[in-house]
């Protein structure tokens, strides 16, 4: 249950957004480190994102039976793979129309007044997280309840209700234009990768 939760999670934090052509954030590239918490467990989450924002691959740290999983997540143009770091394996899954619409997915540059309505999107002034001056907003969509805080389009925090689930999230810490680790947005050579559906 728990490394099903963890899937869960990434995919909310993940963006099915990053596939348009338009530039998802305001900032070309960069590092997010983050806390999420849910049902009493907390992740450890670094996000790398380059040609901003469509293309971005997470790393988590979670403790699940008394051992460290490492996994990563990395988003493509057609896919989403996740995979397990120690392990050498993997799932590939393809994005599809699919993907219910989340808070990460919205330009919250250009929303119209009529979507604002229908989501009952509300302006709660300025909040700073990890150094960073954000804009704070809640808004209700596909049934969930968030209140957030955006940089550069980028949710730095976040506090999701939906039903019996509340996700927490927030930035410890953002790196502009930073020196990418080799690799981190290559799907490894020597995974077993098995393609499942999402849907």
């Amino acid at each position: 249950m728990k490394k099903n939760c963890l899937i869960i999670i990434v995919l909310f934090l993940m963006s099915s957004a990053v596939f348009s052509q338009e530039k998802k954030y305001d900032i070309a590239e960069g590092i997010i480190h983050a806390q999420t918490t849910t049902l009493g467990m907390t992740y450890e989450t670094i996000t790398y994102f380059k040609d901003y924002g469509r293309m971005q691959t997470v790393e988590t740290n979670a403790e699940m039976y008394g051992k460290v999983i490492k996994s990563r997540f990395i988003m493509t143009n057609e896919y989403v793979y996740m995979l397990d770091m120690d392990g050498k394996t993997g799932t590939k899954s393809k994005i599809t129309d699919n993907f219910d619409e989340t808070i990460e997915d919205i330009d919250y540059n250009n929303t119209s007044p009529e979507y604002q309505e229908e989501h009952q999107i509300k302006d709660l002034g300025e909040e700073v997280v990890a150094g960073k001056k954000c804009k704070k907003m809640s808004m209700v969509l596909n049934g969930a309840e968030s209140i957030f805080s955006i940089w550069k389009n980028i949710i730095l925090k976040s506090e999701t209700k939906q039903g019996g689930l509340e996700v927490i999230m927030f930035a410890t810490k953002v790196i502009e234009n930073p020196t990418f680790p080799k690799g981190i947005f290559d799907i490894p050579n020597d995974f077993i990768i098995e393609e499942i559906s999402l849907d």
